[in-house]
């Protein structure tokens, strides 16, 4: 049996399992069943980035859910943030369905799941959908098929208006740069800030089916950050930020090159919303990628972290939990829980907020703001494996000993991490000391990688090392990859 849920969600690639046509109809059948021991008559919500394969998938999923006898409605494409925010903020809804594999290529996919809260699912009931696809059969005797409906445009408006009406006491004065991945927030960014009064120069927003997240969007700028200070320049702005395909992340760079993450962005945000009055309980969530070092500042300005597992559901199974106002990962992922509607991560909600705190501040940068944050010196490798390389993971002989070999090697160790993807056919490694400079954590993240390589016969192919501390791409050293 093969999973179907990963970390977020279920991801795959094109017309392979499990986003071949016959899989998605049988996932929508699972879905009817699993929603209509929840509601007797649901009304769920389906939206999309800007993928060209989004429309057949779709177009079986919905296929398999309708004959249930359950009734859609077809939000066309919107941010996923917009999607979890109209079902939280409308309670005839059961829940809904994002069509998006967020910064992720254009030949894959993704199918997120959220519950009548707007909320991701939890594990437990992963499984229990899981269930019903591996199962014989559906429960239900499938009903004659039910129109979708596709509701007006003013839904989506409710998404919009409210960023509006949160935000029209926000009066930033300097001209910004906003990069939409062309992606799923090419027309909602533009209407929001638009209605803002925000002068702005707005990119990538002509979306084509394919041209999604390429050389373009969050992760991109994570490792190329200085081509979008490039384009600050050209266009005068002061400040950029790029989104991911289906705006949940945010990253930011300044004029002088200045590269801040999810972890710098927390930083301000935690100190902003704590000012405020609006940091509940004074503790912020962050993952186990998270640096240490916003952790150390965060404490010294009397702020507390609650740690949880990679994945920004977990942060939200804790913000809604324990009452808390603020959590976020390293990757942009920012939620900003100040009501009851907003339970996962949004881009522009994240921008908006960030200029906000700018706009209180006179004459501060985004660098002034996070009042001294030192960040510790970190890595994430990837080590590619080709394709299908996900499913054949195995024990490596001999890996084991050479990590605690990197152990011995770097005394002041505070983070670690060598394990397989679970999205992608990649080996992740992440190293974080607290002194230990960058260039000696590449030299000994560099022989772990050429340790899986071997194993898997993968030799000589490229490794992409990015810097956590200022952003982009390392080169190593050597042509081979890896020191000798």
């Amino acid at each position: 049996m093969k999973r179907l849920f990963g970390a977020d969600g279920i991801r795959g690639k094109i017309d392979q399992y499990p986003f071949r046509t016959e899989d998605q109809i049988r996932l929508g059948q699972s879905l009817a069943d699993w929603w209509l021991d929840r509601a007797s008559k649901p009304i769920l919500l389906i939206g999309t980035d800007t993928r060209e394969s989004n429309q057949r998938i779709k177009a079986a999923l919905v296929d398999g859910i309708t004959k249930a006898g359950i009734e859609v409605w077809d939000m066309g494409i919107l941010p996923t943030s917009a999607l979890s925010f109209l079902i939280a903020k409308n309670p005839d809804l059961a829940g809904g369905v994002m069509i998006s594999a967020s910064h992720n290529p254009i030949f894959e996919n993704g199918i997120k799941v959220f519950d009548h809260r707007g909320m991701k699912i939890s594990d437990l009931e992963e499984d229990e959908i899981e269930d019903l696809f591996f199962s014989d059969g559906s429960k239900l005797e499938q009903k004659s098929q039910t129109a979708t409906i596709r509701p007006t445009t003013k839904l989506l408006e409710q998404y919009t208006q409210f960023m509006v009406d949160q935000f029209e006491d926000l009066h930033y004065t300097h001209k910004v740069l906003v990069d939409c991945a062309n992606g799923a927030s090419y027309r909602t960014a533009q209407a929001v800030l638009g209605k803002l009064g925000i002068h702005h120069s707005i990119h990538n927003i002509i979306p084509d089916g394919t041209n999604i997240n390429f050389r373009v969007g969050s992760e991109y700028v994570r490792k190329y950050p200085r081509e979008l200070a490039s384009e600050l320049h050209k266009s005068g702005g002061l400040l950029g930020v790029a989104f991911d395909g289906d705006a949940d992340r945010a990253v930011f760079v300044d004029r002088e090159g200045l590269f801040y993450d999810g972890d710098m962005l927390l930083s301000i945000a935690a100190q902003f919303l704590q000012d405020k009055g609006l940091l509940t309980n004074k503790r912020v969530v962050t993952t186990q990628m998270s640096n240490s070092g916003l952790k150390e500042h965060l404490e010294n300005r009397g702020i507390q972290t609650h740690q949880v597992r990679n994945g920004d559901k977990y942060i939200t199974d804790v913000l809604v939990s324990d009452d808390l106002s603020l959590g976020g990962e390293q990757i942009g992922h920012l939620i900003f829980h100040t009501d009851p509607w907003n339970v996962t991560g949004d881009g522009l909600r994240t921008f908006l907020w960030m200029l906000k705190a700018l706009s209180q501040a006179s004459d501060a940068t985004l660098h002034d703001l996070m009042y001294g944050m030192r960040k510790w010196p970190q890595i994430n490798v990837s080590v590619k494996l080709g394709e299908r390389m996900h499913s054949k993971f195995d024990l490596i002989p001999g890996l084991d000993e050479s990590c605690e070999q990197v152990r011995s090697e770097i005394p002041d160790l505070s983070r670690f991490e060598c394990r397989p993807a679970s999205t992608e056919p990649t080996y992740r490694i992440m190293l974080e000391a607290k002194d230990t400079p960058i260039p000696v954590l590449v030299e000994q993240a560099l022989r772990l990688a050429h340790h899986v390589q071997k194993h898997y016969g993968r030799l000589g192919e490229p490794v992409e090392v990015l810097d956590c501390v200022t952003g982009g791409r390392i080169s190593p050293n050597t042509s081979s990859g890896f020191p000798g």
